[in-house]
């Protein structure tokens, strides 16, 4: 094909034109999706979704603690206690957001410690522990499910154990067993 004809090939019928632009949007699309899919709030690889419900921005002054820097759980803490402090230091509402995060960090992955940060303390409706934790992942190994009664209906606290010991990675209202 010469030069002057190159670009006007795609012009000699409707459906070589038509084919392009499909072409093009196909192209346009996919590199779409693959620049967002880096950057998506909340994604992770394991397909735990995007952490709680109700984020807003944080603010300048918020400090994220460094989860297991200060953790001070004793040695052989089981998953049901690392839950039920975790639910306990959650629905705690501390004066600040600072205070709220310092309360939770030695119970939190680092993931969550920061999914929280970007959310108050004043979005959580639960205000205490109101019953003994359950297991309801019996599958064992290093993570497992924990459910928490509160004042506003059960959590499923996702637990993941580190050399560090039991830390939530992942809080959902409701029983979350089934997933």
């Amino acid at each position: 094909m010469s030069e002057r004809f190159g670009w006007r090939w795609f012009f000699y019928t409707p459906w070589r034109l038509a084919a392009a632009v499909v072409i093009v949007l196909l192209l346009a699309g996919t590199a779409a999706a693959l620049a967002s899919s880096g950057s998506t709030p909340g994604y992770r690889p394991d397909g735990t979704g995007a952490g709680p419900s109700a984020t807003f921005p944080a603010s300048p002054d918020t400090q994220i603690p460094t989860p297991g820097a200060s953790n001070t759980q004793p040695a052989g803490t089981s998953a049901l206690q690392a839950a039920t402090a975790f639910v306990k230091a959650w629905a705690g509402h501390q004066a600040t957001q600072n205070a709220w995060l310092q309360a939770m960090a030695p119970y939190c992955s680092a993931y969550l410690l920061q999914e929280m940060s970007s959310t108050t303390p004043d979005a959580v409706d639960s205000t205490k522990v109101t019953g003994p934790a359950v297991s309801v992942d019996t599958s064992g190994g290093d993570l497992t499910v924990v459910v928490v009664p509160t004042d506003d209906g059960v959590q499923s606290v996702k637990m993941q154990l580190l050399p560090t010991g039991w830390v939530a990675d992942d809080i959902e209202a409701g029983d979350q067993a089934g997933n």
